[in-house]
């Protein structure tokens, strides 16, 4: 050792040239990918960073050395690059104490250098495809101080290994490696190994607790917003349903935008959530104009249009005529003959066409001023009669009517129903598709 170092000061370029550059060639080996930040727009990585170089001054023969062809030195007796990681947004954290680090130095004079530590690394997030979405995350390593034309970087591969320990989030694709050389103005010309890691997120989580979640709440609202209604035409209820499925989908955005760093883009999954927010509120406005259109046609003596009926398809008088034919009993097959009071047998009007009264010519004038207010009387009953079978028609036809408009309110319901849930399933499977 004392023969090799002889003369040795760290603090000189190891060339013999002072014209000829020292090349360095860096390989960061990922051990782990440790955390995505996509607020503060960074990644964690466990990583070791190997550096080989050749110095010039420290060579040997092994034969003269009992064959040795490589010892270790501690690092503060050699010259070091100061290999620097620029995009680091954090100090780095070392794992082990640098300064009891030794490098190896063989008898060629190369010298080999690895050190593990924690890089939190600056990575722009692109979240506009969030949660199907990929970053571009770039380790740039270079020389802070010299230039390239004194100290020039090489990749020692032109690719990397993956990490030995996934990550439960994300998938990592191969790193593509690249050295760029860029001038600064009066600094001269300097050289970065740009290692490009690729990162995709795995959208699962995202499905099952978010997506999938949101597209069933949307499609029960919907369901719940167009069911069949009860003969009164209440709808209230069906805005609660509406109002508490906001609510819903408004707590489940704001898990989106918690994720997501603060841009100008709004991802995917919030684009989807916020759909369905306007499918529900559409949804909440039309039920609210057939509530008010509803109430006035019951309340008014408005007559269904035909053309309404042949635009829904609803043949809405035949329906309802089929009803009042299963519930409607004649009177004169009552099963109970004692109800026919009025005009079956023994009636007042069977009584009043069978009384065939002769007039005697004893009592004649008598029996005619009897007979006189028993028609009357009879006039009138059959005047309460008829008044009476005119208000039953009168609340048969305005009966029929409302469940005329309640038969064609529910063939609108059904029609709207299924347009939106159509909507719904068809945004659901381009938001599906979209990220393959």
């Amino acid at each position: 050792m004392e023969d090799i170092f002889q003369g040795y000061d760290q603090r000189i370029r190891p060339v013999k040239n002072i014209s000829s550059p020292v090349i360095v060639r860096v390989q960061p080996l990922i051990v782990r990918l440790i955390e995505v930040n996509p607020q503060q727009e960074y990644i964690k990585l466990s990583l070791s960073i190997s550096q080989t170089w050749k110095d010039e001054f420290l060579t040997w023969n092994p034969a003269e050395y009992d064959g040795t062809t490589s010892v270790m030195v501690p690092k503060t007796a050699l010259w070091l690059p100061d290999t620097t990681v620029v995009t680091t947004s954090f100090e780095a954290e070392a794992i082990t104490d640098l300064d009891m680090e030794t490098l190896v130095v063989e008898y060629d004079g190369t010298v080999s250098r690895s050190y593990p530590y924690i890089l939190s690394n600056y990575c722009p997030m692109i979240t506009d495809e969030f949660p199907f979405d990929k970053q571009d995350c770039i380790i740039k390593i270079t020389s802070w101080y010299y230039q390239a034309t004194v100290v020039r970087y090489e990749p020692m591969f032109n690719e990397t290994d993956e990490p030995q320990n996934k990550n439960s989030a994300w998938d990592m694709l191969p790193v593509k490696v690249e050295a760029v050389d860029f001038n600064v103005e009066n600094a001269g010309q300097y050289r970065q190994i740009w290692y490009t890691l690729t990162i995709k997120r795995k959208p699962a989580y995202y499905v099952w607790v978010l997506i999938m979640p949101t597209l069933i709440i949307t499609a029960l609202s919907i369901a719940g917003i167009f069911a069949p209604i009860n003969n009164n035409g209440d709808r209230q209820e069906k805005l609660t349903l509406g109002l508490t499925t906001l609510l819903t989908l408004a707590v489940i955005l704001s898990m989106v935008t918690g994720e997501m760093p603060r841009s100008s883009n709004l991802p995917v999954l919030g684009q989807f959530v916020l759909v369905e927010i306007s499918i529900i509120v559409i949804c909440m406005a039309v039920s609210v104009v057939i509530l008010f259109l509803h109430q006035r046609a019951t309340t008014r003596p408005w007559p269904v249009p035909s053309w309404l009926e042949a635009l829904l398809a609803c043949d809405c008088t035949q329906l309802v005529d089929r009803k009042d034919e299963t519930i409607v009993v004649p009177l004169q097959h009552s099963p109970n003959p004692s109800r026919n009071i009025l005009y079956g047998e023994g009636s007042v009007w069977d009584v009043q066409n069978k009384i065939k009264i002769a007039p005697s010519k004893e009592n004649g004038n008598n029996i005619g001023g009897l007979m006189t207010p028993l028609d009357e009387m009879i006039a009138k009953v059959k005047n309460c009669i008829d008044k009476s079978e005119k208000e039953k028609k009168a609340l048969d036809d305005e009966e029929k009517r409302k469940e005329h408009w309640m038969i064609l309110f529910d063939h609108v319901d059904l029609l709207l129903f299924l347009g939106f849930q159509l909507v719904h399933i068809v945004l659901y499977f381009a938001l599906y598709y979209r990220s393959y």
